[in-house]
């Protein structure tokens, strides 16, 4: 059974901080209930498997931790797992699947009922990119490093990502290209 373990060690990361600023009254929390469950769930059957005394258990907690108590940052740049960490949290999670191979259902079935609940897993296809600009669709990863640099992830504003309306090569709900109209509006 393939599972993402990047995704998984993301998720309990994300939702481990989210969790922790949501009881603080912190805005922006998670508040679909059926995702919420979805992210207990997963979080439940890592810790079940992995156990608190696991190292990589261990420093995901702190980093956690450290996240949430960390002042807010005046980019509004989200907090995110450290590589080290990251890394030695999937080598765990890869470890106990060799080890318990029905561990390997338990964990794509959690990490399934998460996808399926998060919007942002859920915006896939359509993905597209004018001017030079770079495009990704499905599981992604962003950094931005140096001055001037931009980053762009889980979205939370009115972002559209449409597979075109087919047979029109328009976006869904958009109008069709007309190749007898000159200039931006044939796009």
């Amino acid at each position: 059974m393939n599972v993402e373990y990047g995704l998984v060690a993301g998720y309990l990361f994300a939702w481990g901080v989210n969790r922790a600023k949501a009881a603080g009254g912190a805005v922006g929390a998670i508040t679909d209930k059926t995702l919420q469950a979805a992210l207990t769930r997963l979080e439940t059957v890592v810790r079940n498997r992995l156990g608190t005394a696991n190292e990589a258990i261990e420093d995901l907690d702190e980093e956690t931790a450290a996240a949430v108590a960390a002042p807010a940052d005046s980019s509004g740049a989200t907090p995110a797992l450290s590589e080290g960490t990251h890394d030695a949290l999937v080598r765990s999670l890869q470890r106990a699947v060799r080890k318990t191979p029905d561990f390997a259902t338990d964990l794509a079935e959690a990490l399934t009922a998460v996808q399926a609940a998060d919007p942002a897993a859920a915006a896939t296809g359509g993905v597209s990119s004018t001017g030079g600009g770079t495009t990704a669709g499905g599981n992604v990863t962003i950094n931005a490093h140096g001055p001037g640099s931009v980053a762009v992830g889980g979205n939370t504003g009115d972002v559209t990502l449409a597979p075109p309306t087919p047979g029109t090569g328009a976006p869904s709900g958009g109008t069709p290209a007309d190749p007898h109209t000159p200039g931006p509006r044939q796009s």
